[in-house]
């Protein structure tokens, strides 16, 4: 059975300035920050990095409703596994390769280590959704 998971861009871009802002004050190259000035063009590079996840990992995904925030991804989840484990992956997922993109070109150190990051959390999710589904017995 399917399930529906609500992939806030609000969210996604929140958590992409905040890393970035961490970058910027605590790395010695001090990549350029991003700010809540970009977020119209970062709310639309999660779209498309939704929808390369949701390719990815086989799921069915709708555009985001008239609020342009929700973008809804449909997907099998094994029944241990919690829908938000599943959105907060996806979140992180679309966030570092937005950042891969944002610095591509203009900040190589932090554009890989983003890259990197969009890698493992990809993998991860793969995995978790990939897990075969484990039936507790009931104690008597």
């Amino acid at each position: 059975m399917k399930t529906s998971i609500a992939i806030s861009t609000e969210a996604i871009v929140s958590t992409l300035l905040a890393e970035t802002a961490l970058r910027h004050h605590l790395s010695a190259d001090r990549p350029p920050l991003l700010t809540r000035d970009q977020t119209p063009a970062l709310a639309r590079l999660a779209e498309g990095e939704a929808t390369a996840i949701a390719a990815a990992t086989g799921a069915d995904i709708s555009s985001p409703g008239d609020d342009g925030i929700i973008i809804t991804l449909r997907m099998d989840i094994p029944a241990t596994t919690a829908a938000s484990t599943v959105r907060l992956l996806i979140e992180k997922t679309v966030a570092s390769r937005i950042a891969a993109t944002a610095y591509a070109g203009i900040c190589p150190r932090t554009a890989s280590a983003a890259t990197s990051q969009a890698a493992e959390t990809l993998a991860a999710l793969r995995s978790l959704l990939s897990a075969p589904a484990t039936i507790v017995p009931s104690r008597i």
